[in-house]
This record gives structure tokens, sequence and C-alpha cells, in this order.
């Protein structure tokens, strides 16, 4: 009768740490999701995609404000924002951007390449299903993979390198959902930071194209006079066609 009493004790004991577990894992997370908006706010980014790894390294981007921001943890427990290295940048301090899946490169995209952007081994575009049939190397001969990792290189001297993990496990077979969806997010952010290494890279190519045309203007002696030459530079400046940098050089370079 006391042997049954104490097991019944015992199951009540074990459900009830189990239970506190559970509900401080949840109680933790929330305050880590409440650290990660305040290192947002602090940085004046509203994401309007974002992801987060087990470990709670993040990457977001900001679409309206066309910033990309990493959020990389200095301790193994986040209890306040400081606890968070940020790294906040515009469209062009992305430089590189590539999915590995045990190591081996899946595809890879780079600034002023992108041709770079076709998939090694024979991966054509149409989402993870192109992507588990086309992986080169000795990916292809083994049905059981441990990492998908998406590896980044930004315009920083300091810090150009960042990888975020994917999936980690000791092994997951090719045709798990778990593998199957880790794969899908890794493209998914792979696929729209190479949308944004193309918007970046357009842009260089408009501003060579104007400097380009403003060079053919003066040497053509096509701008009559210092005047002329000053409307004409505001008048493609109010357009759109250059920016307030490009004027401002343009317009000192007159005037000196």
């Amino acid at each position: 009768m006391w042997t049954f009493i104490g097991i019944v004790g015992v199951i009540i004991m074990v459900i009830g740490v189990y239970g506190y577990i559970t509900n401080g894992g949840e109680d933790w997370e929330k305050k880590v999701d409440g650290k990660v908006e305040l290192a947002f706010q602090s940085q004046d980014i509203t994401p309007t995609q974002l992801f987060k790894t087990r470990g709670n390294y993040i990457i977001a981007v900001d679409e309206n404000k066309e910033k990309i921001c990493f959020l990389v943890p200095s301790k193994v427990v986040i209890r306040d924002v400081s606890d968070f290295k940020i790294f906040n940048m515009n469209y062009q301090d992305l430089m590189e951007v590539e999915v590995k899946v045990d190591g081996e490169t899946v595809t890879k995209t780079s600034r002023s390449s992108q041709l770079a952007g076709v998939a090694i081994g024979g991966l054509l575009a149409g989402g993870a299903g192109a992507v588990i049939g086309g992986l080169s190397g000795k990916t292809t001969s083994s049905e059981k993979v441990r990492s998908i990792q998406l590896n980044i290189v930004i315009n920083n001297t300091e810090n150009p390198f960042h990888s975020f993990e994917f999936l980690k496990v000791t092994e997951a077979k090719k045709q798990d959902i778990q593998y199957k969806a880790a794969l899908d997010m890794a493209m998914h952010w792979q696929s729209l930071l190479k949308v944004i290494i193309g918007i970046a890279d357009k842009r260089d190519k408009q501003k060579v194209t104007n400097h380009q045309h403003m060079d053919h203007l003066f040497k053509t002696g096509q701008v009559d006079s210092l005047a002329d030459e000053l409307r004409k530079m505001h008048e493609l400046f109010s357009d759109g066609i250059i920016s307030q940098e490009e004027y401002d050089v343009q317009r000192k370079r007159m005037l000196n």
C-alpha cells in the first residue's frame, strides 16, 4: 500500500518538475524574444522577415528601410540587449551568400556576379525538391544529413563572415520533414538575399552610367556655361537620376 502511494507520489513529482521546466522554457523564450525586439528598436529596425536559430543567432530584413540586421549572441544566456552583438547594414553591404549542406556548397551568390547564383552540381530552380536532386560531391551519395548552413559575407572588416545554422543534428534522413523544412527555409533566405544583392548591383551600375553620362556631357561641350551645368545637374537630382551625394560632389567639382 505504502509502496503504491510512494510510486504515485514520485510520478506526481516528475510531472510537476516537467511542467515547471516546460513553462520555464516558454517563459524564458518570451524573455529572449523581448530582448530581440528591444535590440531591433535600438537600431530603428522593423523586421519584415526574420529567422532565429536555436542558439539565438538572428538574421532580419527590414524591406521598408532596406536594411539587414544580424543579432549575434555574445553570451550563452541572453539576459539583456547588451548580450547581443548587433550588425546593422544597408543592402549594398551584403557581399556574398551561400548555402552549405554538410560542408558542401549548394548555391552561392556574390556582388557583381549574379551568374554565381547558378547552383553548383546541376541544381535547377524550383525549390527544395530540385535542390535535393542536385547536391554535388559526397552529399549526393549520402542519404543522411547533419547540417545546413547559410554563410554570409558582409562589408565589415572586423567581422566579415557570419554563419546561421538552419539544421544541426546527429543525423537526419533526406526524406524527413525536419530536413526538408530546414532546406526550404535556407533556400528561401538565400533567394531573398540574392534579390537584395541584385538590387544593390543594379544601383551600382546606374551610378556608373550616370557618371559616364556626365563625363560625356563635359567632354563633348554639350554644357555651355557654369549656370547651365548647375541647372542641368539640379534637374538630374530633382528627377531622381542622381542622388544627393552625387549632386553635392558634382556641384563642388563645378564650383572649384
